[in-house]
């Protein structure tokens, strides 16, 4: 059911199903029934849910409840009606938000700072360390032409392991 909007899609370039479709070479759609369509929600301060693209793969859910362990998101409907939400009266408000994003394998998480504004393709990495907490996590700073576009977690297992704090990843405005 995910619908083919690569072209415009930021998780373009760094994308699961991206990389599965050209690998074992599916360019069609095998399901003639007619795509299930889901509106976008603006579930935190940071994150937009594209429900469309969404695979239904938890990560999402499962890194609120474990990771977080706040349990914002849910899997709301059965079946092919399944989508991920939050819950009522309730938004996306921890301080690991933009990780959330980071897991997504196809684009259904979206950040709402870099949304629409560079190709993946064309930034740069440079690795880098926090600068703002006394903390030391490892980052990754994505930049094209001296502009800053995104702030990523660096793998570390033993100081920040795959995660960083919205401090660090939405502090780089200042």
């Amino acid at each position: 059911n995910h619908p083919l909007d690569c072209p415009v899609c930021d998780q373009a370039g760094e994308c699961s199903l991206q990389d599965y479709a050209f690998d074992y070479g599916r360019g069609e759609r095998r399901c003639k029934e007619e795509k299930i369509t889901q509106p976008k929600k603006d579930i935190g301060e940071h994150v937009l849910l594209y429900g469309d693209r969404c695979i239904m793969c938890t990560r999402c859910v499962r890194f609120t409840d474990e990771i977080t362990e706040t349990s914002e998101l849910m899997i709301d409907g059965r079946g092919a009606q399944e989508q991920i939400d939050v819950f009522p009266g309730r938004g996306l408000c921890n301080e690991l938000t933009g990780n959330i994003v980071d897991i997504c394998p196809v684009g259904a998480m979206l950040d709402k700072e870099f949304l629409f504004k560079q190709r993946v393709w064309n930034l740069q990495q440079s690795p880098s360390i926090d600068p703002i907490t006394a903390s030391g996590d490892n980052l990754v700073v994505e930049h094209n032409r001296g502009i800053v576009y995104r702030i990523k977690p660096r793998e570390n297992m033993d100081i920040n392991r795959w995660w960083i704090t919205d401090e660090v990843r939405y502090g780089c405005d200042f």
